[in-house]
């Protein structure tokens, strides 16, 4: 049973990763030929198909698919749980300071790698603060330090992507931190799927929003709704999404935002105040579906 899952796994990866489309159609081809119906069948196929092509580096990329294949067949228990939903925990804070907030990101993040915890959504506000990302630096804000601070404005720099951003009240700020591996092990994949994540939920509200390529985070024809930055550490995801709700956009002209788009909140677009609640439960609906997980609420810290 065990070397028939982890030769189903094998087919998977292998068509997951392998992109040329000359191997994708030789794959479907074989699979005919050889009548890759039963799972035994299906087992024997994809151990000489996998490791046929694994033998190509050039075409196929990585080895590690081996050492994952070889994890598969020994650990039927964990295929097993890949093939079901994973577990999600869900945990709003409310508004929270940027620093204690860190501290809950590191906490939780360990957890998740060691196995402690499951696959984890942190939902909150933050007070005014400017978080400045790995690429950016201080003169993207544009007063000082000691202005800002007697604003009432906190700055910290951090170790996620971007530039500046801002968050504030009004703001729902997600912070996933979940394991992406064995099967979305890929950053640019992952930054995709959190727009998807934030575009449907901007549908559920008859606003359309979108990607522009090139640049990172929500779009609307009114300017940008959501910033994305996130951080990955041994394929465990922490920071992640800023949706603008309510959020008093005039704190955007303290910086020069990411790309220096300008901004937007659904506030503005709906013009109306929009009650945050509701907003959250899209966000883990579409969250859930696009991760394909299970949710369950989790404790305040």
């Amino acid at each position: 049973m065990a070397g028939v899952l982890g030769g189903l796994e094998v087919r998977r990866l292998v068509c997951a990763r392998v992109t040329g489309e000359k191997i994708v159609t030789a794959i479907k081809q074989a699979m005919v030929r050889f009548k890759c119906v039963s799972p035994m069948k299906s087992f024997f196929f994809g151990v000489k198909l996998f490791f046929g092509l694994a033998s190509r580096q050039a075409e196929v990329g990585s080895y590690s698919l081996v050492s994952q294949a070889v994890r598969m067949t020994r650990n039927p228990c964990f295929w097993l749980h890949r093939m079901s939903k994973r577990d999600l925990i869900v945990r709003r804070l409310g508004q929270i300071e940027y620093g204690r907030a860190l501290t809950c990101q590191k906490e939780t993040e360990q957890a998740v790698q060691t196995g402690k915890q499951p696959d984890t959504l942190l939902l909150l506000e933050h007070p005014s603060t400017l978080t400045i990302g790995r690429r950016g630096d201080g003169s993207g804000i544009l007063l000082s330090e000691e202005t800002l601070k007697a604003r009432g404005v906190e700055i910290f720099e951090t170790n996620r992507g971007g530039k500046v951003t801002y968050h504030g009240p009004g703001q729902i700020v997600g912070y996933p931190i979940i394991d992406l591996s064995p099967d979305r092990e890929d950053v640019h994949r992952y930054v995709r799927d959190l727009e998807q994540v934030l575009i449907q939920t901007m549908a559920d509200f008859d606003t359309e929003a979108f990607r522009i390529k090139g640049l990172t985070g929500v779009h609307t024809a009114q300017g940008k709704v959501a910033a994305i930055g996130v951080h990955i550490a041994r394929w465990v995801t922490t920071h992640g999404f800023a949706l603008n709700v309510n959020t008093d956009l005039s704190f955007f002209d303290l910086i020069i935002a990411c790309e220096g788009e300008p901004v937007t909140s659904m506030n503005r677009l709906l013009g109306r105040q929009v009650d945050m609640p509701p907003v959250e439960e899209r966000i883990i609906t579409h969250f859930c579906d696009v991760f394909e997980m299970d949710w369950d609420e989790g404790e305040t810290w």
